[in-house]
């Protein structure tokens, strides 16, 4: 079975590149969205107790190639059903050993606004 036969969650990519700075100073950056399929999944979540309802999600995405080599670091995906998830750290294209072409793209992602925050 091909990978993109199991990428079946619409998503958005949400692209985003400097573009100047304000008259302030402050970087400027300009998103570019670009819907595509994905699969999203929980990976780890960590709960402080101390702090009452605090949480941090850490996801799996998974991408097709193209256009998930567009990816990078800062950028955010908006995973249908599940909200806006950020990229954490740099993504990384996933080479098919068997067929020895790149199969699919991989990111570690953070929840940053649940599917009723993120619409």
């Amino acid at each position: 079975m091909n990978i993109s036969e199991l990428l079946t969650r619409t998503c958005t990519l949400l692209l985003r590149e400097t573009s100047g700075e304000d008259a302030y100073g402050n970087e400027e950056t300009e998103t570019t969205e670009l819907e595509t399929v994905c699969e999203v999944q929980q990976a780890q979540r960590l709960e402080e107790p101390a702090e009452g309802e605090v949480s941090d999600t850490r996801w799996n995405g998974y991408f097709p190639v193209e256009p998930g080599e567009a990816l990078s670091t800062g950028d955010a995906v908006r995973a249908t059903g599940i909200g806006v998830l950020e990229l954490v750290g740099a993504p990384w294209v996933v080479r098919d050993p068997e067929t020895q072409t790149d199969s699919h793209v991989e990111a570690t992602l953070r929840l940053v606004a649940g599917a009723e925050e993120g619409s």
